[in-house]
């Protein structure tokens, strides 16, 4: 084989190699996909990335103003719950006996304010009538008579004070007992999710008033906002 017929197959065989690893290496990139649009105006949104925390903005935690022992819970964590609505029923035994026993009391001392007016009028009366007898006829009605009239008077009218006393004394403590009877039923104070809930049924709901954590029930978040 001649020179020139050599030379001639090496070139054939360089020109073969560079097409196939143009193919090779054209064949691994994908096409570049380009969209063509007008130009026009258009808002930059610029989007910031961070660490943080999100919490709802308004939140409201739900606890105990008297200690009793937990009968029922209507609600469990995840529930959404509207304002007004029943969460937690307390024993009311105790409650109900305390506005039982006030409302008793409320009915004696009314009838002792009752006695004592009446006993007051009876006295007024006495003293009114010694006194015009006195005054018609001083040697009528001794200056002793005068006196014990006066007296049983006073006393009378210290007595229906005291028992006016007493009796708005009774009607407070009963308010109050009413008051704490009502305290046994929990509602929900606003509209949102329970997003904790710390007690169980058969638990004792305790006052909270050394710690806010031991009288906490439950807390709800009103996630509509959130900061």
């Amino acid at each position: 084989m001649s020179r020139g017929v050599k030379i001639s197959l090496g070139l054939v065989v360089v020109a073969i190699i560079g097409v196939v690893a143009m193919k090779m290496k054209g064949g691994s990139d994908k096409p570049v996909e380009v969209r063509l649009e007008e130009v026009a105006t258009r808002d930059l949104v610029s989007a910031v990335t961070a660490s943080g925390k999100i919490e709802a903005k308004s939140q409201v935690d739900v606890s105990s103003e008297v200690t009793a022992r937990i009968l029922r819970i209507t609600v469990k964590e995840g529930d959404l719950v509207t304002k007004g609505q029943l969460l937690v029923e307390l024993d009311q035994v105790q409650f109900k006996g305390a506005v039982d026993r006030a409302t008793a009391s409320l009915t004696s001392v009314q009838a002792q304010l009752l006695q004592a007016k009446t006993n007051r009028d009876q006295a007024k009366r006495a003293l009114d009538r010694n006194r015009e007898l006195k005054r018609t006829n001083p040697t009528l009605i001794a200056d002793e008579v005068m006196e014990q009239s006066q007296q049983a008077f006073d006393v009378s009218e210290a007595l229906l004070k005291s028992s006016q006393a007493q009796v708005q004394q009774t009607q407070a403590s009963l308010k109050e007992a009413q008051d704490n009877l009502a305290r046994t039923r929990l509602f929900a104070p606003i509209s949102g999710r329970v997003v904790r809930l710390a007690v169980e049924e058969g638990e004792v709901a305790q006052t909270g008033a050394f710690s806010r954590d031991v009288g906490l029930l439950m807390r709800i978040a009103d996630l509509s906002v959130i900061q």
